[in-house]
């Protein structure tokens, strides 16, 4: 993820029979912390998914990463089935309000 020219973070997707599984959210410049930088970002990645994929977009957290767990909750997600370690959420689409994304060709 790039603001203004700095590298603030990084995240990613993968398909699996059909389901987006986004993974890797993580801020790497804590300057940036609190700013809603990383909120816009999963928003966008989401809608990309969403109109590319139509599919069923899940995430893996941590059960001890509360802190992980709110934030995927407050962008639309929903804590489905307990694993060993993990929680696996799903997004709630019907919620999920698209960010139109514009892209600039070169």
């Amino acid at each position: 993820i790039d603001y203004n020219g700095s590298s603030i973070g990084c995240m990613g997707f993968r398909l699996n029979s059909g389901v987006a599984d986004i993974y890797n959210v993580i801020l790497g410049n804590p300057e940036y912390k609190g700013k809603a930088h990383m909120s816009l970002s999963i928003k966008m990645l989401i809608s990309y998914i969403i109109n590319s994929y139509s599919s069923e977009i899940t995430v893996k957290v941590l059960k001890l990463n509360a802190i992980g767990q709110r934030f995927y909750i407050k962008n639309g997600f929903k804590i489905g089935r307990e694993m060993d370690n993990y929680v696996l959420m799903k997004l709630s689409i019907k919620g999920f309000q698209p960010v139109k994304i514009k892209y600039n060709e070169t």
